[in-house]
């Protein structure tokens, strides 16, 4: 007794098929594969992991802009049907503190002026650099 459809090869539901970009429909092919878009995460899990952990180790990023990196990314991924921004900006907050040295420790001020932080985001989806999303974002002590 086969299976159908075969192992892996389960199609993505409409509204699924429909949250993806046409261009990432179109690079998946038809009918899109629940394999096909885990691969694809996957693969992007692997060169976004290895870019951030490479600009740590050569201290290409601060420890403020690897947080916003962090963000930035797991936003761009929108995770969660609800609570994507409270969730990243934890994330963030908790990277930040991770990658500080010590001394006077920070946390981000997430009080923005929010069309300007998201037409930053959206830079950043396009060039994936967080510099100029990260000197946006103020910091304050974490003793405030």
């Amino acid at each position: 007794m086969s299976l159908t459809p075969g192992y892996g090869e389960t199609p993505v539901s409409a509204d699924e098929a429909d949250a993806l970009l046409p261009g990432i429909r179109e690079l998946l092919g038809e009918p899109v594969s629940k394999t096909a878009v885990y691969d694809l995460e996957q693969a992007v899990q692997e060169q976004v992991s290895e870019t951030l952990l490479t600009a740590v180790l050569d201290d290409t990023l601060t420890p403020h802009q690897l947080g916003i990196a962090a963000h930035a990314e797991t936003v761009r991924i929108h995770p969660f049907t609800d609570g994507n921004g409270r969730t990243t900006r934890l994330l963030a907050d908790l990277v930040f503190l991770a990658a500080q040295d010590g001394g006077v420790l920070e946390q981000y001020d997430w009080e923005l002026d929010k069309p300007r932080y998201i037409a930053l985001l959206r830079g950043y989806d396009m060039h994936r650099d967080p510099r100029e999303l990260a000197a946006f974002i103020p910091v304050r002590s974490l003793d405030e």
